[in-house]
């Protein structure tokens, strides 16, 4: 959406929350001005693990997450074995082993992509950086 675009960071957390709702702190990332590109800001929240399939997100607003329950078909098939986390020797260069943790996200309403973001940071590409999709 024009608040946060397709393949931003909506919140993060460096806690975990257990299982049945305490609370963590958590990072949610806000626009003020959608003509801004450059106009994100963080502000401070709190994420709970309401249950396994429910995170709970709470700060000028409250939302609720739910786990989507993947449909057995040849796509998620193929997304499910390689969502997780890698490692390579020789990809990023001089810099010895890097990891990267490959999910699939959405593109649009229909198409999904693979998206490795690092785990590992070097100088070319930090930690926590998409390094590449």
């Amino acid at each position: 959406d024009p608040n946060v675009p397709s393949g931003c960071i909506t919140w993060k957390t460096l806690n975990w929350p257990g299982l049945g709702g305490s609370y963590v702190p958590v990072k949610v990332q806000v626009r003020g001005d959608t003509t801004d590109p450059h106009g994100f800001s963080w502000i401070t929240g709190s994420l709970s693990l309401a249950s396994k399939d429910q995170i709970v997100l709470s700060k000028l607003f409250t939302g609720t997450f739910h786990k989507q329950n993947k449909e057995e078909n040849e796509l998620t098939k193929k997304l499910e074995l390689v969502e997780g986390i890698w490692y390579s020797d020789d990809f990023y260069g001089p810099h010895g082993r890097e990891w990267v943790k490959v999910s699939a996200t959405m593109v649009g309403h229909t198409l999904s992509a693979l998206v490795a973001v690092k785990i590992t940071g070097d100088p070319n590409v930090p930690s926590g950086y998409i390094t590449w999709k």
